[in-house]
């Protein structure tokens, strides 16, 4: 009788082990088939990812673009080009997240054209000043990387005054900036200098005879009296349905020859100047300004022919302007490790980073070109022929400028005019210029 108890609790137990183990393959083999748990998502970082990846596709030039003019609202102007060459050459010298966020700021698919210098007409020009003090420490493989990519010249300086890069500017930029930095730290281990300088004519150049005074709307709606030049028929003329403009174009050189090209030039480049009018809000249509909107705008030109006359009146402007803020647009950008102390910029020197970038531009636009010509006050009016179609331009409220190679993306300079140069310092230099001619006729 006990064993039979025995057996059947023998059993009995058996069936509740064998019932255990089951139980227990069931939970293993439903948790094996389990996915893993995905992570809760934070929705803001979710947003900014998003973000980011929207504004990185767009191109460096009109990232610059977009981002420095939620800064000003006066004119300005700047070289995106010339940045282009500074983070290209920063980029060149860093590592880690340093050079991730560089490289997804110019993307590897942003070129920089290889520009021939014509003396005292063009000039691209780029530098790295190394503090004496790491004389013999920069890496060599980086020096010679720049020089041969960007044909950057490395110098060494005690960065104990400005004198030795104003010095280098100023012979660059044809003495137009002499003055680019009002201070320098003592303790600056590196700085990198790009310069871009035009001094160009136009291809068909604009009398002025015909400058002129009119009026002029400011952002503020005040109307100012504003030298302005007359055009008729040198320009192509632009319009679609977020802007109108034109499109002139500057003299074409022979590279080789630093003289004006011909139809035998095989080496030459051809700078052609925009001016666009948004038909809406300015700030708006920046915002959304890419290759592509200004592509499908040049698309629409359109040229003077036998039923068709095109006039344009465009104010002169020149200024200078240094771009303040570039940390904060370097920041907007998603660019804040090479500002850190922890940057890595190892493939130049170990241990630095960056304070500030400096950019500074003058330009001049005048009825020659890039220089101003002033002649006479006496106003003459060009007559139209009245049996053509006549299509007619007048950049009298602020407008987008920009010069750029033919057929390239590449943005040598953009800027907006919100205050062009008024018409009575235009008079004033034109009074000047007279006296100067008398003196020299004289001999005085």
């Amino acid at each position: 009788m006990y064993q039979n108890k025995s057996k059947i609790a023998v059993i009995v137990i058996f069936f509740i082990v064998a019932i255990l183990l089951v139980i227990l393959m069931v939970v293993l083999i439903n948790n094996a088939n389990k996915p893993e748990p995905v992570p809760e998502i934070n929705q803001t970082e979710l947003e900014y990812n998003e973000t980011k990846k929207k504004f990185n596709q767009t191109l460096f030039d009109y990232k610059m673009v977009r981002r420095t003019n939620n800064y000003y609202n006066s004119n300005y102007l700047i070289s995106p080009l010339a940045l282009g060459y500074t983070v290209k050459i920063l980029e060149s010298g860093s590592n880690g997240k340093t050079r991730q966020e560089l490289t997804e700021l110019i993307d590897s698919k942003y070129t920089l054209p290889r520009v021939r210098n014509i003396d005292k007409k063009i000039s691209i020009a780029n530098a790295v000043f190394v503090n004496t003090v790491n004389k013999g420490k920069v890496n060599n493989s980086f020096i010679n990387s720049i020089e041969s990519q960007y044909g950057a010249n490395t110098m060494y300086d005690s960065f104990s005054s400005t004198d030795g890069i104003n010095g280098w500017v100023n012979g660059k930029t044809f003495g137009l900036i002499p003055r680019a930095l009002s201070m320098v730290d003592r303790n600056t281990g590196l700085a990198t200098v790009s310069t871009l300088t035009l001094d160009i004519e136009w291809k068909n150049k604009m009398d002025s005879k015909y400058t002129h005074s009119a009026p002029f709307t400011k952002i503020d709606n005040t109307k100012i009296d504003v030298a302005t030049m007359y055009d008729k028929n040198n320009f192509g003329y632009l319009e679609n349905a977020n802007a109108r403009g034109i499109v002139k174009h500057f003299a074409v050189y022979d590279t080789d020859t630093g003289t004006y090209a011909t139809a035998e030039t095989k080496n030459k480049i051809e700078l052609e100047y925009i001016a666009i009018l948004p038909k809406g809000n300015i700030n708006d249509y920046i915002e959304n300004l890419d290759q592509y909107e200004l592509s499908r705008l040049i698309s629409t030109v359109k040229t003077s022919n036998e039923s068709t006359n095109l006039v344009m009146n465009i104010p002169k402007y020149q200024y200078e302007f240094g771009l303040d803020r570039i940390k904060d647009i370097f920041n907007d950008c998603y660019v804040s490790k090479p500002f850190a102390e922890d940057a890595d910029f190892s493939n130049i020197l170990s241990g630095l980073y960056l304070k500030d970038i400096y950019h500074k531009n003058y330009l001049e636009i005048g009825e020659n070109g890039t220089k101003a010509s002033a002649v006479t006050l006496k106003r003459v009016v060009d007559p139209v022929d009245e049996s053509k179609q006549t299509i007619q331009i007048d950049f009298n409220t602020p407008f987008i400028y920009l010069v750029k190679e033919k057929n390239s993306t590449n943005l040598w300079y953009f800027g907006i005019v919100y205050e062009p140069m008024l018409w009575d310092e235009y008079a004033k230099l034109i009074e000047q210029a007279e006296k100067e001619a008398e003196r020299k006729k004289r001999g005085w």
